[in-house]
């Protein structure tokens, strides 16, 4: 956890500050007005640091130390940065963000509740999806109900690219890292 930390701070240092701000509803801070709009949803729908830190209380011990490895790998590279302007990203001078405040647990949990609320929205019609595919199932039979949701409701994005290939055995493929 620590070395991702590290690596991703290393590789993604403005885009991390970046995301810091949007998971709290601050980026209006950074970017200006134009993304007040952006910050007042996220105030509205996600935690306050009180909620996010009472969440993080009641995550497993090993889970939290993980968390912890990892902000300390992240501020490792921010201290870095902050003290070898070499390090420091381009974005950070230009817009006058330096130096670069420690990354924080809090900062962790608000990318995470703005990366569930993002992508919740943007997909999440399973529930609805899943009624309306038994409406239609009970209406006219198991056959001709599906292939209307199919025509219905898009299911697969033809014009994607599959990241999984089709011949991949993966109930029986393990979701873990491997540890040598």
């Amino acid at each position: 956890s620590y070395g991702a930390g590290y690596a991703l701070a290393q590789d993604r240092l403005w885009q991390l500050h970046v995301f810091r701000a949007l998971g709290k509803g601050e980026l209006s801070r950074i970017l200006g007005p134009i993304t007040l709009d952006i910050d007042k949803d996220t105030r509205f729908w996600t935690y306050t640091a009180e909620e996010r830190a009472r969440r993080f209380e009641t995550w497993p011990r090993a889970l939290q130390e993980d968390l912890k490895a990892f902000v300390a790998g992240v501020n490792a590279w921010i201290d870095e940065a902050n003290s070898d302007p070499d390090k420091l990203p381009a974005e950070f001078t230009m817009t006058g963000e330096n130096p670069i405040p420690e990354w924080t647990i809090d900062d962790s949990m608000g990318l995470q509740d703005f990366l569930i609320l993002t992508f919740g929205a943007g997909g999440g019609n399973e529930l609805a999806n899943a009624q309306f595919a038994k409406r239609l199932i009970e209406k006219l039979g198991e056959d001709a109900g599906m292939r209307a949701f199919n025509d219905l409701v898009r299911t697969v994005d033809r014009d994607a690219e599959p990241t999984i290939p089709a011949d991949l055995r993966w109930r029986r493929t393990p979701t873990y890292a491997r540890m040598k």
